[in-house]
């Protein structure tokens, strides 16, 4: 279950990005998954989203910096 402020990054990001942006976030983010080690696979923007907010610092720099989202 996703938290309160996972559920309004992700609306944020479903209004204003179209699905190719939605892809690249998800990618980017699987990306810095991969290289901390994280060993389960995220299937969509939910999980990483979730990832980035719970478990890793640098997921959530890179939705701060590139995205300009405030956590």
């Amino acid at each position: 279950m996703i938290s309160n402020k996972e559920e309004k990054i992700y609306k944020y990001l479903f209004r204003t990005c179209d699905a190719q942006w939605r892809a690249t976030i998800t990618n980017d983010i699987r990306k810095i998954a991969k290289e901390a080690g994280y060993k389960k696979h995220l299937t969509n923007l939910k999980d990483a989203i979730s990832y980035a907010i719970n478990q890793d610092e640098d997921a959530a720099e890179y939705l701060m910096n590139q995205w300009h989202i405030e956590l």
